[in-house]
C-alpha cells in the first residue's frame, strides 16, 4: 500500500502548467528520492505532496484521504515539510526555532511537556547541535543553520517527512551524516521523501526513485530497477556509464557529455565550400 499517492496531478503557476498529469505512489517506511534537472518540477511536486500548492486537477492522498480535506493542523501531525528556501526570523535562538516544531502537537497556549522536551532533545542529538541551543540564528554558519531547520522538522515527530534539498550548505561529511540519519529514520518506520542532486548519494541511500523531466514523471520504481544508464541519460541528456559499488553492490553513475551530433552530408558540403 502507498502511504502517499499522487493521482492525475496538474499544477499551474501564473497561467503556465508546471506539472502534467502526475501519478506517483510512495511506499511506507522507505526513502524515496525525487531527481531530475533544474526546472523539472521536483520542488513543485514536493510542495503539492505537502499540501502547500492547490492542484488545478487531480489530488494527493495521505493514508487514503485527500489532503484538501485535511486541516493544516491535522496534516502537520502526520506530515512535516522542509522547503528549499527559508528565512530565519530575526532575534530567534536555535532553541526557539526547534520549539516551533512542536506547535502542531501542543498549540499556542498549552504548557510545555516532558514529551515536547524529549522530542527536541532527540532532534538536537540527531543533528549534532548540542552547545548551540542558545545561539542566535544569525550567528550560525550556513551548515549549522541548515541542521537547525532539519532538527526543527524532526522535532515535529511525524511519520512522513518531506525534505527539499536538505544537503544544501552542508559539507560532504555533514551530507553523509544526514543521509545516514535518514536511513536510520527509515529503520524506525518513518517515510522519507527527499530531493537530492548528487546522483550517487541518491543511488546509495534511496529505496525508491521518481525521475522527473519537463513537469512529467519520466520513470519511477525501486532504485535497483530505474537507476540505469538509459534512464539517467534520457532524463539528464547526458551519457552515462554504470559501475557496481565495490562495497554495497549498488550502481555508481559516471556521467559524461554527449558527443556532438554528426553533421549531414549537405552541411558537410556547405562547410567544404
Amino acid at each position: 500500500m502507498a502511504i502517499l499517492e499522487v493521482q492525475g496531478l496538474k499544477v499551474m503557476r501564473g497561467g503556465r502548467t508546471i506539472l502534467h498529469d502526475i501519478n506517483a505512489r510512495i511506499a511506507p517506511g522507505c526513502v524515496t528520492a525525487l531527481i531530475g534537472p533544474n526546472g523539472s518540477g521536483k520542488s513543485t511536486l514536493m510542495a503539492a505532496m505537502a499540501g502547500m500548492l492547490p492542484p488545478a486537477q487531480g489530488r494527493v492522498m495521505l493514508n487514503g484521504t485527500d489532503l484538501a480535506k485535511r486541516s493544516r493542523r491535522d496534516l502537520a501531525r502526520e506530515l512535516s515539510f522542509l522547503p528549499q528556501q527559508l528565512l530565519a526570523p530575526d532575534g530567534l535562538t536555535l532553541r526557539e526555532l526547534l520549539v516551533q516544531g512542536r506547535f502542531p502537537r501542543r498549540g499556542w497556549l498549552k504548557a510545555w511537556t516532558p514529551r515536547d522536551e524529549e522530542a527536541v532533545t532527540r532532534a538536537v542529538a540527531l543533528c549534532d547541535l548540542s552547545g548551540l541551543m542558545d545561539r542566535r540564528l544569525d550567528s550560525l554558519s550556513g551548515g549549522q543553520l541548515q541542521r537547525g531547520w532539519i532538527a526543527m522538522t524532526l522535532a515535529q515527530d511525524t511519520p512522513v517527512i518531506l525534505l527539499d534539498e536538505p544537503t544544501t550548505f552542508l559539507d560532504i561529511a555533514s551530507q553523509l551524516s544526514l543521509l545516514d540519519l535518514l536511513a536510520n529514520l527509515r529503520k524506525d518506520g518513518r517515510t522519507i521523501i527527499t530531493i537530492l542532486h548528487d546522483l550517487n548519494q541518491t543511488a546509495q541511500y534511496a529505496d525508491q526513485l521518481i525521475l522527473m523531466r519537463d513537469g512529467h514523471v519520466a520513470a519511477q520504481g525501486p532504485t535497483s530497477e530505474v537507476f540505469t544508464a538509459q534512464t539517467i541519460g534520457q532524463v539528464f541528456s547526458v551519457g552515462a556509464r554504470m559501475l557496481p559499488d565495490p562495497v554495497t553492490g549498488r550502481q555508481i553513475c559516471l556521467p559524461a557529455s554527449l558527443p556532438p551530433a554528426p553533421s549531414s552530408s549537405a552541411d558537410q558540403m556547405q562547410s567544404d565550400g
